[in-house]
């Protein structure tokens, strides 16, 4: 078996949690099951709403350790949002009849939020929008009410215009239910709702030249019963889709033949997901999110789990936190989760306990800066051309200090040849209480730095030589 491999099947399902630990959480609204998908600029954290009468919850987490709840954005059923140079969209699905669609607001200052414009039924929008997704100046939604998508140009988040109706022509009951727009495409996943056996779909679409030509169909295919998202790894090369059903699965498929003359109808299939293989208490995966070749998973009842998909058809399974005891007939647990403030910083919407922050450093090796599950020379490469950067979340930021400098050099030095294979079989045991197991063990020697010059050397003039007998 590889390093990069997935985790054999527990004889039983169990919480699990390994390799990832709790920061910080708040509730400020005493564990209702109330809350919905969570997004973050800065230090704020936006946290959406699955009840009526109820809004957009704002949270200062520049503390994780303690987040401190701000106010709630007034509104109902907020359940998406997403933020972007302090301008939030928060969606409504209440109803097609009497939602307000999607409310654009300025939050220059978090703790006072004040909406700008709003796009419903009335400038053409939808009432109900179920998720929405912000790109390039346009907003997408959806309403899983119909299989419709409207488009909105939304460069003056004051003045939003109305720029296209699209219908998927999804088969009879089939309704769209999550949008994701992303790198020129936009990815819709439509499901029928009143089966959980029957009926999913995805639809990507071209959006390049949405303001002038229009969106442009690029695949169709049936992608499992109860089709939730479809959503893209960093390249568009491959897709994650989650079905929203008892017994879901996530499915990776290989989506990188788009637009080739050998482009199958349906994409190739390359690894499912279930709790069954993944070893899990839950009936569910909800809302998947890509990092690099990290694939994070809310999964209800089962809380969080990280995959390394580094090699995408034998995906490893990383690391886990459990945020619901046991399990339950309805959907309970981790909603959403965002990865993207960096790995000692990833939070968690959870619908009993609301904003969850927790630290997945663990999930990688120290020093693994391509996140491929493996320690080498390749780290050495994302370290150098990285050097002299500064922000948060950085790949090759191995200390942690918010700077790519010569310390991180030192721990992937420190840590050449560790993989996560030891860490991943350890997990398949593990429940809560245990204690976390901890990443394998180096084993192989570190090069020194003139070894390293070397070893480049030796690999460019390989491929120079490469490149001259393909001439």
């Amino acid at each position: 078996m590889t390093a990069l491999a997935l985790v054999s099947c527990m004889a039983v399902a169990a919480d699990v949690t390994f390799n990832i630990r709790l920061v910080g959480e708040s509730d400020p609204f005493a564990g209702s099951p109330f809350y919905a998908e969570v997004w973050a600029e800065g230090d704020y954290a936006y946290v959406g709403s699955d009840r009526s009468g109820q809004g957009i919850s704002i949270f200062n987490i520049s503390n994780p350790a303690s987040p401190q709840f701000l106010t709630m954005y007034p509104g109902s059923e907020m359940e998406d949002v997403e933020v972007y140079n302090g301008i939030g969209y928060f969606g409504s699905d209440v109803s097609v009849s009497v939602g307000t669609g999607v409310d654009i607001v300025d939050l220059s200052n978090p703790a006072n939020p004040v909406m700008l414009s709003r796009v419903n039924g009335l400038n053409g929008g939808h009432n109900k929008v179920h998720t929405l997704s912000v790109s390039n100046g346009f907003l997408y939604t959806v309403d899983n009410a119909t299989d419709v998508v409207k488009i909105f140009n939304v460069a003056d988040p004051s003045d939003p215009q109305f720029v296209a109706s699209l219908d998927l022509g999804a088969p009879a009951n089939v309704a769209s239910h999550e949008i994701i727009a992303a790198n020129g495409r936009v990815y819709v996943a439509s499901k029928w709702n009143g089966s959980q056996t029957c009926c999913g779909w995805t639809h990507i679409y071209d959006v390049s030249n949405v303001g002038t030509t229009g969106p442009v169909l690029l695949k169709a295919f049936e992608s499992g019963p109860r089709t939730h998202t479809s959503l893209p790894n960093e390249d568009g090369q491959l897709l994650l889709v989650a079905e929203e059903r008892p017994n879901g699965e996530l499915h990776i498929y290989d989506i990188s033949m788009i637009d080739e003359p050998n482009d199958p109808d349906r994409p190739v299939l390359l690894k499912t997901l279930n709790r069954e293989n993944v070893g899990i208490d839950a009936h569910s995966p909800h809302r998947p999110q890509v990092l690099g070749n990290l694939l994070f998973v809310s999964w209800y009842e089962a809380g969080v789990h990280v995959f390394n998909i580094a090699d995408p058809a034998n995906p490893v399974h990383v690391g886990a936190f459990d945020t619901y005891p046991g399990t339950s007939t309805s959907y309970y647990g981790a909603w959403g989760v965002y990865p993207f403030l960096g790995l000692d910083k990833v939070l968690v919407g959870d619908r009993q306990r609301g904003l969850i922050i927790v630290d997945a450093t663990n999930v990688l090796s120290p020093g693994d800066y391509n996140q491929d599950g493996l320690v080498d020379a390749a780290d050495y490469v994302v370290w150098r051309k990285m050097l002299g950067e500064s922000g948060a979340g950085l790949a090759a930021d191995g200390n942690g200090n918010g700077e790519i400098d010569p310390g991180d050099y030192d721990v992937w030095r420190a840590n050449f040849g560790r993989t996560v294979a030891a860490a991943s079989r350890a997990a398949s045991t593990h429940v809560v209480g245990a204690r976390s197991p901890r990443l394998g063990e180096p084993t192989a020697a570190v090069p020194e730095p003139a070894t390293i010059v070397l070893l480049f050397i030796f690999l460019a003039a390989v491929a120079a030589r490469m490149r001259t007998s393909c001439r």
